[in-house]
């Protein structure tokens, strides 16, 4: 379904639930952190951590976990920043991925990527040195857009993969996404070896066309592009 869920129109009790480790409530940090399950083998986002008791009630708004919530959307860094600056864009609507759009779902996305842009403009960036796009593997069964500085310069960039999935064909713009679900109808998953193909493409800098052995040599020759 592609209309608005409760949870979009009004924040209530019916719409939202506890959860808690033991003899643990949620606290500094957690605010707009994701609520997973083990789901057939799988872990599966459930719900955005939101407020809390005692410790948590004073950072339910902690600026360094939601950076922006609107009636649609919200706006987290993420956990694992591949950057300088790392958000994800997460509907409030249940929608697990790109796979299960629909051409009624164009709106949202023009929300989601406006959404991205007002966040680079909040923190004061410009929009030419960021990267606002979807995974075409995703990683994470919710749907978001990554809203990305181009800087690349983290200690959780640690992988092939995770420089080929944002700079390779497997990031699909924002806006090319959307016109792939104008035109389609649908969003289709890449064929395996094409995905096999994109991870393991070289790595070259996305800045000049410096080809690094490894990830070490990589990440050293990104400081370069910093200064």
């Amino acid at each position: 379904m592609c209309g608005k869920s409760k949870a979009e129109k009004t924040f209530s009790k019916k719409d939202n639930f506890c959860a808690k480790a033991e003899n643990s409530d949620s606290c500094k940090g957690d605010s707009g952190g994701p609520l997973v399950h083990e789901k057939d083998g799988q872990y599966v986002v459930y719900g955005i951590v939101s407020l809390g008791y005692g410790c948590g009630r004073k950072n339910a708004t902690d600026p360094q976990a939601i950076l922006i919530k609107s009636e649609l959307l919200t706006v987290i860094q993420d956990k694992y920043p591949k950057a300088k600056h790392h958000y994800l864009i997460l509907p409030h609507q249940n929608i697990e991925s790109i796979f299960q759009l629909k051409r009624c779902h164009l709106s949202l996305l023009d929300e989601m990527e406006l959404m991205a842009k007002n966040t680079v403009e909040i923190i004061g960036g410009k929009l030419s040195d960021f990267k606002i796009g979807y995974h075409a593997q995703p990683s994470m069964k919710r749907l978001h857009l990554h809203t990305i500085s181009n800087d690349f310069i983290s200690s959780s960039l640690k992988t092939k993969k995770h420089w080929n999935s944002f700079n390779t064909d497997l990031f699909i713009p924002a806006r090319k996404l959307y016109d792939m679900l104008e035109n389609q109808g649908k969003i289709e998953r890449y064929p395996a070896h094409v995905v096999n193909t994109l991870l393991s493409q070289d790595l070259q800098c996305n800045k000049c066309s410096y080809i690094a052995e490894n990830m070490s040599n990589l990440k050293q020759h990104l400081l370069l592009h910093d200064k």
